[in-house]
């Protein structure tokens, strides 16, 4: 499954239980910019990343590069919403994506 760096977004902050909005807040980024880069209207620009590495460092070279999530990492993040992220995966494992 090779994702663009926007639906890996997506995929990210769905299993982080996180809504667009509140996504948006946490990360300080433009709710619409996060909306246009989930549904590849638009690419994902150094500051995007910038804003959302800031708050979920874990995410980075998934985001980037698509290298797999360390499970085990994410899962002593200390963030609360990584942590969730890797409660999901580990119980429903990757979910699908329009493409």
């Amino acid at each position: 499954m090779d994702l663009t760096p926007g639906k890996r977004l997506k995929i990210a902050r769905e299993l982080m239980g996180l809504k667009r909005n509140h996504f948006s807040k946490i990360t300080d980024m433009d709710y619409l910019r996060v909306v246009t880069i989930e549904e590849d209207r638009g690419r994902m620009a150094v500051d995007d990343l910038s804003m959302i590495v800031a708050h979920f460092p874990e995410l980075m070279n998934w985001l980037i590069m698509g290298t797999p999530l360390d499970v085990e990492a994410c899962s002593n993040s200390k963030s609360e919403h990584i942590r969730m992220l890797a409660d999901n995966l580990e119980t429903h494992g990757m979910p699908e994506v329009d493409e």
